[in-house]
């Protein structure tokens, strides 16, 4: 048997080069989405809102993600790491999973906070917001303090060779990844009624509800984040993180690009036609 220890790995895998391209593409399509989004803004209420604070803080938090995987040394076999490296890797999956959660809720309120300009005056829809803002916060919270509290001690979570107790991390993952999926089903339907109400013409009714079901791309990277969890390999977990950080890096930033289209489109159209408040549609 060998005596040789494991070297020390400087950075992700090779192989790993191509995701992490495909989301740092990913990120900066959001942040140019993101300033066309205050630029209009700027210029259709004169001035930024709660649901652009909320989206910003969302292209903080997801910018976070990037350089927490680059730093994770994912893609190797585990027998490789040394211990070192492998807390390093297990301190960069416990914070990953936390700029993940509060970077994919805080994308979640900045829709919510749209949808309440847009649709508030109506009394039941101003009910159904509040009630999805209260499932949406109280998600945040509970997968925050799930991630922290997976093991007892806590520090077990990077160090997980000390005595500790556990809770099954897969199925709190999916069972996270479930809710957050219908979450996302829940806040990508709502609009849909409101928006035929709205008085304008079929065509940009039509439209107007296409670029809300643009947020289905988000429920999509959320079931492929899922299906990553159940195919995980816990055996040899550090060379089998590709497609899961893939997608969870992904998920937040199609997030922000989504929650973004309803309101920048106007910038590209010659003849624009803004989508009504239902305060405007009251009168």
């Amino acid at each position: 048997m060998s005596t040789e220890m494991p070297a020390t790995h400087g950075g992700i895998a090779p192989h790993y080069h191509a995701l992490f391209a495909v989301d740092a593409v990913a990120i900066a399509v959001s942040a140019v989405c993101l300033v066309l989004r205050f630029i209009q803004q700027r210029r259709t209420w004169g001035a930024l809102w709660w649901d652009d604070w909320t989206c910003l803080g969302a292209m903080i938090v997801s910018c976070g993600l990037l350089p927490v995987w680059l730093v994770s040394k994912a893609g190797h076999h585990i027998w490789t790491y040394t211990f070192d490296d492998l807390s390093q890797f297990l301190k960069t999956l416990f914070v990953l999973e936390l700029l993940y959660s509060s970077s994919i809720c805080l994308a979640k309120l900045s829709v919510l906070f749209l949808y309440t300009r847009l649709f508030s005056v109506v009394s039941i829809a101003k009910v159904q917001i509040y009630v999805l803002f209260f499932l949406v916060v109280a998600f945040w919270l509970s997968s925050i303090f799930g991630v922290i509290f997976t093991y007892d001690p806590v520090y077990a979570a990077w160090e997980p060779w000390i005595p500790h107790t556990m809770i099954n991390m897969r199925d709190f993952y999916l069972a996270t990844g479930s809710i957050n999926t219908c979450l996302d089903l829940a806040i990508l339907i709502f609009p849909q009624t409101m928006v035929w109400k709205i008085q304008m013409s079929t065509k940009k009714k039509f439209l107007i509800s296409m670029l809300f079901l643009l947020g289905a791309l988000v429920c999509t990277a959320s079931v492929a984040r899922i299906v990553c969890i159940v195919q995980y390999d816990e055996t040899d977990l550090t060379s089998d993180v590709g497609n899961m950080f893939l997608w969870t890096v992904l998920e937040p930033s199609l997030a922000i690009i989504c929650c973004c289209l309803p309101v920048i489109y106007k910038l590209f159209k010659r003849n624009r036609w803004e989508i009504p408040s239902s305060a405007e549609e009251s009168k």
